[in-house]
């Protein structure tokens, strides 16, 4: 999803800075986005999900991801007990949508 117009900065709406490097391993994390929810579908409001950073070889394995965190994909995990292991497309993949 996209916004459908602009947006007014004021006390309540601001911008916010990107780290602007791959967080490493072990780092606490907030996500944001519209990404697709356990039901399938994109959700209709922005979500936020606290995650920690995971070794992008570890999530490799085949346990895991077997072979699909790309080195522009960043994996991690829910800080909710028995979340499993996910993956995103870092900021800096170009054709990303």
């Amino acid at each position: 999803p996209q916004l459908e117009g602009t947006v007014t900065l004021s006390r309540t709406r601001r911008l916010i800075g990107l780290l602007g490097r791959e967080p490493v391993a072990g780092s606490a994390c907030s996500l944001a986005g519209w990404g697709i929810r356990g039901h399938g579908g994109l959700s209709a409001k922005l979500q936020e999900l606290e995650v920690t950073v995971l070794d992008a070889r570890m999530c490799n394995n085949s346990r895991f991801w077997d072979g699909g965190i790309a080195p522009t994909m960043i994996c991690f995990q829910g800080r909710t007990k028995g979340s499993a292991p996910s993956k995103v497309r870092s900021w800096g993949e170009e054709g990303t949508k």
